[in-house]
């Protein structure tokens, strides 16, 4: 029952509520000391009011505002909405018939990510998947829940992809995500080629393309491949998309165009065309620029005093003499590096913890961050790591208990080097060629003497 006293309401629990909150029972001799509690012996209020409005929730209680939702139902608190959403707090404190609704409508929605996010505002999370991100992505900037959406957004910005980043793109420039955006025009840029043939490139409304074509950041090695993808998106779709062409050409730059090519264009296109459009500045895209050289230092990770600390990467240009730093990778004691056309590969490795690693990275040079690719098949440090073609293979190495013999997956050549006899190692004197397509080696004297650590070319 309550009792009043002075005008304060004193709230006493009742017997069923007794077996939620326990009781306290008297004080005995042996617990009259004083105790100290310890430090981090207290919940944060704000756990308890998210817990609490949680349950509230769940028993529908107090709730004073319905959503509908394709015909769905969602009981709701004004004031927690509110105070998250400065779309909902509009809505119920302007003079707008909404504020006085104890059930209102949302368009563009569906039940499943209302649901989601309503689960988001009560306990501030959310399951995401690649299935569900960009649906709420899109239902969180439109309800202006802010949190959920940067949540969504750095989530789509871990799972970018050359696959997936022209549809990120358009994603991102259409709701104003400028982490998104910058994050997926850089893998854009670097992949044009390959991403102009995909089929969301067909699908782009011309202001996108437009924004596209005008980057200095495109990775083509000549000018005439960015013609040809706003000729191939204009052909999708000719009737409706040819009289953009001659603003997409604004974005051209004749300068950068071979004879040759100005002269297919030229035919292609028609004088009038070619007079309206070309008018593109003389900048050199990204992709014309002379190949950069990365340093990535082995020796001092081959040194275990540094185990401790993460490393940088180093990449010079030589067309403007300077250098600049790369993302960081942790710190691996041994592993071995390699480049495959344009991709940086950082191999195998001792860990901080001691145990030798199977893993694989590459540098992603749009994003510039070390992205984990498929393990080895087996652990190993101090391996041989070679390139041919477009494959990676791994020779040799240690694993800490025993030297290694085996290579995964032309012709390579791989001199010098310790093999393992008797448990000890012997050094060896000579050439051994790995016929690719044969699957077969070769052994060839070498007159210089034995080496210790081994070597490899492709």
């Amino acid at each position: 029952m309550n009792a009043v006293r002075r005008g304060t309401v004193t709230w006493r629990p009742q017997p069923w509520q007794d077996r939620d909150i326990g009781l306290i029972e008297p004080l005995s001799d042996s617990d009259s000391e004083e105790e100290d509690f310890p430090d981090d012996s207290t919940t944060p209020l704000g756990d308890y009011i998210t817990h609490g409005l949680k349950q509230l929730l769940d028993a529908q209680q107090l709730c004073d505002v319905t959503l509908l939702v394709e015909g769905k139902k969602f009981m709701c608190h004004r004031v927690l909405l509110a105070a998250v959403s400065p779309y909902f707090r509009a809505m119920f404190t302007s003079p707008l018939v909404e504020s006085r609704l104890t059930e209102i409508r949302l368009e563009e929605v569906t039940p499943s990510v209302m649901e989601t996010v309503i689960q988001f505002v009560y306990s501030g999370e959310a399951g995401l998947s690649l299935d569900t991100a960009e649906d709420l992505f899109v239902a969180a900037n439109r309800l202006q829940v802010m949190p959920l959406q940067d949540l969504c957004s750095r989530f789509l910005f871990d799972h970018l992809s050359v696959d997936n980043c022209l549809g990120m793109y358009s994603l991102a420039r259409s709701h104003h995500d400028q982490l998104l955006l910058r994050a997926s025009l850089r893998l854009v840029a670097q992949h044009f080629p390959r991403v102009a043939r995909q089929k969301d490139f067909l699908l782009l409304d011309h202001g996108t393309l437009g924004s596209l074509l005008s980057s200095d950041r495109l990775g083509v090695d000549s000018e005439a491949e960015v013609y040809d993808a706003a000729r191939r998106w204009a052909e999708h779709q000719p009737l409706d998309r040819y009289p953009h062409m001659p603003g997409l050409l604004h974005h051209l730059r004749p300068g950068l165009l071979s004879q040759e090519e100005s002269r297919r264009l030229s035919q292609e296109l028609g004088p009038a065309e070619a007079v309206e459009g070309f008018g593109g500045p003389l900048r050199l895209r990204e992709g014309m620029f002379e190949k950069k050289i990365v340093c990535v230092d082995l020796t001092a990770r081959e040194d275990e005093n540094v185990a401790s600390r993460d490393f940088t990467v180093d990449c010079f240009d030589p067309r403007t003499g300077k250098w600049e730093k790369l993302a960081a990778l942790s710190s691996l004691v041994s592993p071995s590096c390699t480049a495959v056309g344009d991709r940086l590969f950082v191999v195998g490795g001792i860990l901080r913890t001691g145990s030798v690693s199977a893993a694989v990275h590459e540098y992603d040079v749009g994003l510039d961050r070390w992205m984990e690719r498929p393990s080895m098949g087996q652990a190993r440090a101090m391996l041989g790591l070679l390139g041919c073609g477009d494959t990676l293979y791994a020779l040799g190495g240690c694993n800490r208990s025993a030297l290694l013999d085996s290579i995964l997956r032309r012709r390579l050549y791989l001199l010098g080097g310790t093999t393992l006899e008797q448990n000890r190692a012997v050094v060896h004197s000579g050439v051994l060629i790995y016929h690719t397509l044969t699957d077969c080696w070769t052994r060839v004297p070498l007159d210089s003497g034995a080496t210790c650590l081994a070597g490899g070319v492709a």
